[in-house]
């Protein structure tokens, strides 16, 4: 083989560790805490050597149960030469506490990446409504 078939080889093999490189995704909320019905944003922000290309999952384990998938391939939009972003927006928990985790999906290899971030604790009350009964009296004034 000759070098500059070797340097080619080579470049190419690079080029294609590079679409592997190590990512680390991160998630924020708009809220921790939210009433039964209220929507709470969730910020998903994958960084890597370049912007990643890809999608985003969310779920969710209530109270330690299941992991439950709630968002699937949400789109990413670079924000940086470095970082992209993926945002979803849901009023749909029930109350409870729930652990929500972001999970990056690389277009580049078409394979779920090691890339999640941290569970993140929302918190999901019950809306409480109080019935209170009110009177009136009314007392005629006399003139």
């Amino acid at each position: 083989m000759g070098l500059v078939a070797l340097c080619a080889l080579l470049g190419a093999a690079r080029a294609h560790t590079q679409s592997l490189d190590t990512t680390s995704t991160t998630l924020s909320m708009s809220a921790t805490s939210i009433n039964l019905g209220d929507t709470v944003t969730l910020t998903a922000t994958v960084t890597g050597t370049t912007a990643p290309q890809g999608t985003f999952n969310f779920t969710s384990q209530q109270n330690g149960g299941t992991i439950n998938t709630f968002a699937t391939g949400v789109a990413l939009s670079a924000i940086n030469a470095t970082q992209s972003q993926a945002v979803y927006t849901t009023n749909a928990f029930t109350a409870g506490s729930y652990t929500i985790v972001a999970k990056y999906r690389s277009s580049d290899t078409g394979t779920w990446s090691n890339s999640q971030s941290d569970g993140q604790i929302l918190s999901v009350g019950a809306v409480v409504i109080h019935n209170t009964a009110m009177s009136l009296n009314v007392n005629p004034v006399t003139v």
